[in-house]
């Protein structure tokens, strides 16, 4: 997994910078074999009433060719990181699970039929299939 944080007109000083990398690797390790990178872009933008408010764009590229974004704004940049990070991690998993869940179900055995082991004479272990009857 590649992880590259940036921002425009250098606003992140070197502590910031390693405290945002620390923050999305921690949410992703986990994730990452199917995670090909992730972008974090933090800036500085004018909100309501002359305000400067801090806004993290997250995009997360999945392996399967999945493009994530998640967008967060507030007026700490210690919340607007940790948030983002909570929802793009949030959004990952979600997806991650969508697409396991339809490869499982692609290759799951019907539920109508399941294998039974049983222990027949001179202890044996005999199997069958058996048909399951909705009751």
């Amino acid at each position: 997994m590649h992880l590259r944080v940036y921002s425009p007109n250098q606003y992140l000083t070197r502590e910031m910078h390693t405290r945002v990398e620390r923050r999305f690797r921690f949410a992703f390790d986990h994730y990452a074999p199917f995670i090909s990178w992730v972008g974090v872009r933090i800036m500085e933008t004018e909100g309501p009433l002359e305000t400067a408010v801090k806004k993290c764009q997250v995009q997360v590229m999945l392996n399967s060719g999945d493009d994530l974004l998640v967008e967060e704004t507030n007026p700490s940049i210690y919340r607007t990181i940790d948030r983002a990070a909570s929802k793009a991690e949030t959004e990952v998993h979600i997806a991650i699970g969508r697409i396991a869940g339809v490869a499982s179900r692609r290759s799951a055995p019907s539920l109508a039929e399941a294998e039974v082991h049983h222990v027949g004479e001179n202890n044996k272990i005999a199997s069958r299939t058996e048909k399951m009857t909705a009751q």
